[in-house]
């Protein structure tokens, strides 16, 4: 029998290109969409057994259509197809229910895997990056260092905070209240000494509290970055990756707080930079 597939991208070529790469498979497509909007109202219709969500998209972002589908049609599952590792997108696509996480760069073999996977209930890779994230999530040993005040569950909450969750999807990742979130969250800043969730991002990486990609470098990058209209800005965000000088430094620089730094949390680009002063960062969000 075969799995019945809805595609959601805002890229056609993107969604031909999938078509063609699946077909002779037992996934059968049923649907497609080009919004996260679309994709809820293509899936309410066409009932299939597994969404392939890409994330980033015009309206509602492939995110907030998977909160949607999964809070609406529980029996749908939905995998995450992006072209980015990140590791805030992949934690998030985790607390919302997506069974897995896969990158456009993905074999054909491993996209059918993870899809028949998905319609079967089956875990996804042992190696893949949603289980990776979900297992840091989902742990709460605290580390033994009289360095490191923090209750299991303050632990937990801080290791979700790293990855970039904010106070609800950490509440929907943990099964827990918000308000029980924002208690949590004012206690580790206090016992951390740190004003801000950026700051206890940081604090967890530094002593290990969180397994992050790449180099520890990037976790520091010059303030410029966070400005879309900077010349450096727009270096880092045209051209072929890795070769403008900002990439560079961000690539080799070391873990730290440096002159102008703009701080953000293991994100692998600058556009998850995170304002100073938002709701994110106090904790109130």
């Amino acid at each position: 029998m075969p799995i019945k597939v809805v595609i959601a991208d805002d890229h056609e070529v993107v969604r031909r290109g999938l078509v063609s790469l699946l077909a002779g498979s037992e996934v059968k497509i049923v649907g497609e969409a080009t919004s996260g909007d679309e994709a809820v109202r293509v899936t309410k219709k066409l009932k299939p057994d597994v969404v392939l969500l890409d994330i980033r998209m015009q309206g509602k972002d492939g995110l907030a259509a998977l909160e949607k589908i999964r809070t609406e049609m529980p029996g749908v599952r939905c995998v995450m197809l992006s072209t980015f590792y990140n590791p805030t997108y992949v934690a998030r696509a985790v607390a919302a229910g997506a069974h897995d996480y896969m990158l456009k760069g993905c074999t054909r073999a491993e996209l059918i895997h993870s899809i028949t996977g998905a319609a079967a209930g089956q875990l996804p890779m042992k190696a893949g990056e949603l289980r990776r994230v979900a297992t840091t999530m989902a742990n709460r040993l605290v580390t033994p260092d009289p360095d490191i005040p923090l209750t299991q569950r303050e632990t937990q909450v801080l290791r979700h905070m790293a990855l970039g969750l904010s106070n609800k999807e950490i509440a929907q990742s943990l099964t827990i209240s918000v308000e029980t979130v924002k208690e949590h969250v004012q206690n580790i800043l206090r016992k951390i000494a740190v004003s801000d969730r950026t700051q206890a991002a940081v604090w967890a990486v530094r002593r290990g509290l969180v397994l992050t990609p790449g180099r520890r470098g990037r976790f520091s990058v010059p303030a410029t970055l966070c400005s879309a209209t900077s010349p450096e800005r727009k270096r880092w965000d045209s051209g072929p990756p890795n070769t403008s000088p900002e990439r560079k430094r961000w690539d080799s620089g070391p873990l730290g707080e440096t002159g102008n730094d703009c701080l953000i949390a293991g994100w692998l680009d600058c556009r998850f930079a995170l304002p100073h002063g938002s709701a994110w960062m106090t904790g109130s969000a």
